[in-house]
């Protein structure tokens, strides 16, 4: 049984995002068909959703116009969405990867994302050679591929932060107390993370995408949005101390034109940047939660 989605949109893209919709697999609905049970809601209207208008724990999916950085963190963080698409083609493209991925449960792999799904290359790392081994490889396939000078800095960019991240700040112990937090940064670079962790990338006719991915879930997006918002608005902004994400990833929003993450609490996170061969404004911010790692 196809699973229903309320769509509520201008007129102007109605046809196109019911389209995704039914692509995704799923039935799209109007208000009026609108059973109180429909599990996933679209809404692609500039104004915010009153509750009214959306089942309750209804997952949300909201597109807007030319959104911007700043624009995308707010909506997302004072919504009960958990997923900002741009409302053009790129955007209703997106809406069914994101569809399908909400229905299925699968959230995880570069594969989802990109137009050469047979090119995807995979690195394991474990130390701080190893990311930096990484970060010349990944930059020599980008050169490779064609990718531009400015967009190249921008992937090496995003990828030595996530690296970063995944090696130096998911890791915790059996009591959930996280490994390198006392641990001085040059002393950090000596040590091996506990875990393996993953970087995939690919370069396809679009552009390039990468995925770090590491095994213990702890990745929030009250964390992520806390970050880009005082990036945003503050003029201090986030500097790398001791451990924890900073001022990198709010350049990597800056740079990306898809920024996904999919978190199995626990067990695993992954994130997903795409970058354009031309660069253009962010136009995704998603991030998924697996249900079965919640509960």
């Amino acid at each position: 049984m196809s699973v229903g989605v309320l769509v509520v949109a201008e007129a102007s893209h109605s046809r196109e995002i019911a389209a995704a919709v039914t692509a995704a697999g799923a039935t799209p609905l109007s208000a009026v068909e609108l059973a109180s049970t429909a599990p996933l809601a679209v809404w692609a209207k500039e104004q915010e959703p009153t509750a009214a208008e959306l089942p309750k724990d209804v997952d949300l999916v909201v597109m807007c116009r030319q959104p911007s950085l700043a624009k995308m963190v707010e909506r997302i963080r004072r919504s009960q969405a958990n997923h900002m698409l741009s409302c053009d083609a790129a955007g209703i493209e997106a809406l069914t990867v994101t569809l399908k991925k909400l229905i299925s449960g699968d959230l995880f792999g570069l594969e989802k994302y990109g137009k050469a799904t047979e090119a995807i290359q995979l690195q394991r790392l474990r130390s701080h050679e190893d990311r930096l081994r990484a970060l010349e490889t990944i930059e020599t396939f980008a050169e490779a591929a064609g990718v531009r000078r400015s967009v190249r800095q921008s992937i090496v960019q995003a990828t030595e932060e996530l690296l970063m991240n995944a090696l130096y700040d998911a890791p915790v112990d059996d009591s959930g107390q996280m490994i390198y937090a006392d641990v001085p940064a040059k002393q950090r670079l000596t040590m091996l993370s506990p875990r393996p962790v993953s970087l995939r990338y690919a370069a396809h006719q679009d552009g390039f995408s990468i995925a770090v991915r590491d095994r213990f879930g702890r990745l929030d997006k009250a964390t992520v949005l806390k970050i880009l918002d005082k990036c945003l608005h503050k003029n201090d902004q986030v500097d790398r101390k001791t451990y924890g994400a900073g001022l990198g990833l709010y350049l990597t929003a800056s740079t990306a034109t898809d920024l996904v993450f999919n978190v199995a609490r626990g067990v695993a996170s992954e994130v997903i940047c795409c970058f354009d061969r031309v660069p253009t404004r962010l136009r995704t911010l998603s991030f998924f939660s697996h249900r079965e790692s919640d509960a």
